[in-house]
């Protein structure tokens, strides 16, 4: 009791000191709980303990119960405590009350001295309790400490189960601890966890003054909002990152709960002179002087010119700290500091308002400056605790996109058009093209963010530039460049078709620039050059081509190109030469060539040659042809091969019609052709049509006429040669070319407006470029996932808008930079994982918000080594063009947590 008794006056102390609890640990003896210890921020830690049930009086009659004083502490209306007995005061021989307040010897805090705070004590004493206010001067008998003879004491007034000093100790609350005295007089102790909420909320509230000055200042300086993002810790959100065009970033922060004081609120708002002033509590701050204090500039820098001209008062920014349980605030940087008003209540009531009951001005939920915060398109709205609201304009990404940018080749005395999209436009954007070298530039606007730059050359074309300048209107302007290259070759047409019998093909080209034509060493037996005529000094010419008769069964071809003094190909020519003839039967009524050959004939022919019509028996029939070898139908009146006419057979050369418009599912599934050339009439390409021709060699060229080309159409087709596509193919299905053994390069041109996923999956065999033109806007999932063997660069058109799962994945040979378009706005998970060949920089657009799991993530060497089996990033650099960067994880670019793996961004 006595040890309780030291350890009660030292909570009484721990309130009047402003202490905070850190810790109440029970105490066992043998198994049982028998107290608690109780740990300070400043105090030493003290032990309570529970009472233990009173001693029974010995045997015999009418005995008296002992009895166990009740020792406890009570607030009086001067706000000290007092110590108490059995729930009445103690007094001193004078009959003043006994403080219980203050170390022996130590001065009371009354402002005069006052009577010095004791410690009682307790004995025990021939069966009796004494108690001394005097150190044990003197002591004061109190009552039986046990039960006379004759009679057993009860377990009333023996000694109470529990805590005879402390009834309870609540530690359910984490922001204070409330222990309970044997006659229910309750003392309330703020923990360190609060007074930390406390020093968090002080922290926050000058972050915030900052911010808020930050706030007033981006308006006078015509700043703008790049992004508000939610702050959150422990998922739960504290608050708000904002950033500016300009200015950086800033944090505010929700206000919180006060632990039983008054949190001042600080605010500002704008006065009948336009400026913004500091307020507390809703009223203004002043200095000594009287003066309102502005928020406008720092510390140190003028404040707005006055009306009269002369300087204004500095801005300056208030700071708040706590202090012996008070708040303080400094308007001169901390030089003085004037204190507002308790941070913690005192025991028994709450805060600083004085009233029981209601925590008053402790600070409440949400915002203790920022009440609100929302925004739309255009603005953030901050409203302030006081009601004032501050509207701060978004910022909007301004730039400038061009149909052709780079070493854009152009004659003399001509005129070219550019087309050219503004993002973040509105009516105020400006845009304007400055030319020089000769050059004129014009551009003619089809609304505010859209149009043509027109541009003429002179009558000499030098190496030039053209600069682009587009302004919002206010103050932010851009530039950009367009680059003009002297000369240029123009072939208007660029696929010719020889008969066998071969012949001359004269192609007709424009140009200003030395040039050498090159045909493949391959072909140099049947193409030779006959000769060159140029007609006009500058510069149209004639490049004759000699082509020798074609023996063969089976078409063939080659690219002829034309190429400039640095080695760059400036345009190419396809030459198509048909095969030679074989035997020849007409068939004049569709569904007679089983009458017309006799059993004999089917059995044994190896070449046919069928003119006139067919139809699905015709082709039901040739499917029994057990040696037939070659196939032509060149002549043959056939504008729709029917579904799956030539599947699964054994016809190694296939000749088709001139009149073909459309090949159907199916017709060549499985077939052994061995070459394949599609005339220039054909319009549509179906399902499957030459899917899965495992001795297909050779070039496969999709003519100019063909618009569509089916889902699987050439899936496991095991073509050896190049791949070109047509100028009128809008739609290339799914699985298209998937599994192809094709070489050279992939080129998809701009008419390609529909790219199918999976259509070029695991195409191993192509060793060149990837390049997929303007008229893509969705790269689908797995568009090209596995094409590992392409060593090439990689060129994404502009108008690609969205990247697929998986579409790059494993295009592991693939060089040079990655550029991804301005027009991206999201990538897919694993979209560019396993590329490990690119070795530039990788340039992320500006409307790109999200990039995906692992989609730059490097492969394994091994799938089970996941400390050292990963491959570093080959980027040199990365460059983020959006002003709010991407989101990413740490899996985007694989793992970061071995230090190996960083790249040098």
């Amino acid at each position: 009791m006595n040890t309780d008794i030291s350890s009660l006056q030292t909570l009484v102390e721990a309130i009047q000191g402003y202490d905070y609890v850190t810790g109440v640990t029970p105490v066992t003896q043998d198994g049982k709980e028998i107290g608690y210890t109780i740990t300070f921020t400043k105090s030493a830690p003290i032990t309570i303990y529970h009472g233990a049930d009173g001693q029974d009086g010995a045997p015999g009659e009418d005995g008296q119960d002992g009895y166990t004083p009740q020792i406890g502490v009570k607030q009086d209306t001067d706000g000290v405590y007092y110590w108490t007995l059995d729930g009445e005061w103690m007094t001193d021989d004078s009959g003043n009350k006994i403080k219980a307040q203050g170390q022996d010897g130590q001065d009371g805090q009354n402002g005069t001295d006052g009577a010095d705070g004791v410690t009682p004590q307790l004995k025990i004493e021939n069966d009796y309790w004494y108690i001394t206010y005097n150190g044990g001067s003197s002591w004061e008998q109190l009552g039986r400490a046990t039960g006379e003879d004759g009679k057993d004491g009860a377990d009333g007034q023996d000694g109470l189960d529990g805590d005879s000093f402390f009834q309870s100790v609540d530690t359910a609350n984490s922001e204070y601890v409330i222990f309970t005295l044997a006659d229910g007089t309750q003392i309330k102790l703020p923990t360190w966890y609060a007074f930390e909420q406390l020093r968090t909320l002080c922290n926050q509230m000058n972050t915030n003054m900052a911010s808020l000055q930050s706030i007033v200042e981006a308006l006078q300086n015509n700043d703008y909002i790049v992004s508000c993002t939610p702050l959150m810790e422990e998922s739960v959100q504290i608050g708000y990152t904002i950033t500016f065009a300009k200015s950086g970033s800033i944090v505010i922060y929700h206000g919180r709960d006060g632990v039983d004081g008054h949190s001042p609120k600080i605010g500002a708002k704008s006065d009948s002179d336009g400026v913004v002033y500091w307020t507390l509590d809703g009223e203004w701050l002043t200095d000594d002087s009287g003066s309102k204090i502005p928020v406008h500039g720092r510390d140190g820098q003028n404040g707005q010119n006055g009306q009269d001209g002369t300087d204004g008062a500095d801005g300056v920014t208030p700071q708040l700290k706590i202090e012996d349980g008070y708040w303080y605030i400094s308007y001169n940087g901390g030089s003085s500091w004037e204190q507002l008003g308790k941070a913690t209540g005192e025991d028994g009531k709450d805060g600083a308002d004085g009233q029981d009951g209601a925590d008053g001005a402790d600070g409440q939920d949400g915002d203790a400056f920022f009440s609100d915060v929302s925004q739309d398109e255009d603005y953030v709205y901050l409203t302030l605790s006081g009601g004032e609201r501050i509207e701060v304009p978004k910022h909007h990404p301004l730039s400038v996109s061009f149909s052709e940018t780079e070493d854009i080749r152009v004659l003399p005395n001509k005129t070219y058009t550019i087309d050219y999209t503004i993002t973040g436009a509105d009516e105020n954007t400006v845009i304007k093209a400055l030319a020089q070298d000769g050059f004129r530039a014009v551009v003619k606007e089809t609304d505010f963010s859209k149009g043509v730059i027109e541009i003429t050359t002179p009558e000499t074309v030098l190496s030039t530039e053209i600069l682009v300048f587009v302004t919002d209107g206010k103050e932010r302007t851009i530039m950009r460049s367009i680059n003009f290259v002297e000369g240029v070759i123009l072939i208007a047409t660029q696929s010719y078709t020889v008969d066998s019998e071969g012949g001359s093909v004269s192609i007709e080209l424009s140009t200003n620039i030395n040039y050498t034509v090159e045909i493949p060493e391959e072909d140099t037996s049947w193409i030779s050059i006959s000769g060159t005529e140029t007609r006009v000094a500058m510069r149209d010419e004639t490049v004759t081509l000699l082509i020798q008769p074609n023996e063969n069964v089976t078409y063939r071809y080659s690219t002829i190109k034309f190429i400039d003094e640095q080695g760059v190909t400036g345009e190419t020519v396809l030459i198509t030469q048909k095969s030679g003839t074989s035997r020849v039967i007409n068939v004049e009524t569709p569904g007679s060539l089983e009458a017309i050959m006799s059993e004999d004939e089917r059995n044994k022919t190896e070449d046919l040659k069928i003119t006139g019509s067919l139809n699905s028996f015709d082709f039901e029939f040739i499917r029994t042809m057990p040696l037939l070898n070659t196939l032509d139908l060149r002549d043959a009146q056939i504008e729709t091969l029917p579904a799956s006419c030539l599947a699964e057979t054994k016809i190694s050369t296939v000749i088709l019609p001139v009149s073909l418009k459309k090949i159907s599912s199916r017709a060549f599934y499985g077939s052994a052709i061995t070459s394949l050339y599609i005339p220039e009439s054909v319009e549509e390409i179906a399902d499957y049509a030459f899917a899965n021709t495992s001795a297909l060699t050779g070039n496969i060229v999709i003519p100019d006429n063909v618009t569509a080309i089916g889902n699987y159409a050439f899936q496991n087709s095991a073509f050896k040669g190049t791949l070109h596509i047509g100028e009128s193919v809008h739609t290339i299905g799914e699985y298209a070319f998937n599994g192809c053994k094709g070489t050279g390069d992939i080129i998809i041109p701009d008419n390609v407006t529909s790219l199918g996923a999976y259509a070029f999956y695991k195409c191993t065999g192509f060793k060149g470029d990837l390049n997929i033109g303007n008229g893509v806007t969705v790269v689908n999932k797995y568009t090209f996932s596995g094409c590992s063997g392409l060593k090439g660069s990689l060129k994404l058109g502009d108008g690609i808008t969205s990247i697929g799962v998986y579409a790059f994945d494993g295009c592991s040979s693939l060089t040079g930079n990655v550029v991804l378009p301005e027009a991206l706005t999201e990538i897919g998970d694993y979209a560019f994982c396993g590329c490990t060949g690119f070795t530039g920089y990788l340039k992320i657009g500006p409307n790109v918000t999200d990039i995906g799991n692992r989609v730059f993530f490097q492969q394994l060497d091994d799938p089970y080594d996941y400390l050292n089996g990963f491959k570093k990033l080959n980027f040199e650099k990365i460059y983020c063009m959006a002003v709010t960067p991407p989101n990413i994880d740490d899996t985007t670019f694989g793992y970061f947590r071995d230090s190996r793996l960083i790249p040098s961004l």
